[in-house]
């Protein structure tokens, strides 16, 4: 067992991934996918900044008033009890937010650096969002609408899922199994 701290950074391998509980009843975890470049710039409140690949993370049990953010070069996400999946491609500039269950906001990220407020996308259970530089450089807010999710989409959710079983066979606890069904 070791502990995050600020700064960490995560870099994984084409078969490898980390999986993370913030909580000793694995309500919130987060898994860094394979291929994945990740920094923790912030605790609590959490804030993770993907600079390739992708995150999965599950939600359920945030204390009041907490705040977690996973941001990429093109935007910033921010939730609260729900399942989704961040991604970035490094190559293309695509960000991909899909949120399985819950509601995720997003908000794009100007060239100065700026969040776009004006722009604040939902994302809602069962829908995806896929933007990338050049929707953000023209403005083209029509463009950037959360549409529902494609079998890939689904796929990858079911790929980065397997974080909470993972976890609580590690831990070997059945009552953790049993909650999480």
């Amino acid at each position: 067992d070791e502990m995050i701290s600020q700064g960490d950074q995560v870099k994984t391998g084409k078969k490898s991934f980390v999986e993370i509980s913030y909580d000793e009843f694995y309500l919130n975890i987060a898994r860094i996918g394979t291929s994945t470049i990740a920094e923790f710039r912030s605790i609590e409140p959490t804030d993770i900044y993907i600079a390739d690949g992708g995150i999965f993370n599950n939600l359920e049990g945030l204390t009041k008033g907490s705040t977690y953010e996973v941001a990429t070069p093109t935007s910033v996400a921010g939730v609260r009890g729900t399942e989704f999946l961040r991604a970035f491609d490094a190559q293309t500039g695509t960000d991909t937010t899909v949120c399985d269950r819950g509601a995720v906001e997003v908000f794009p990220i100007n060239a100065a650096g700026d969040m776009m407020h004006e722009a604040r996308i939902q994302v809602e259970g069962g829908k995806a969002l896929e933007i990338n530089p050049q929707m953000i450089a023209e403005k083209n807010f029509e463009a950037m609408k959360p549409v529902e999710m494609t079998p890939e989409h689904h796929q990858r959710m079911e790929e980065m899922t397997q974080a909470k079983e993972n976890l609580a066979q590690f831990v070997g606890d059945p009552q953790v199994l049993e909650k999480m069904h």
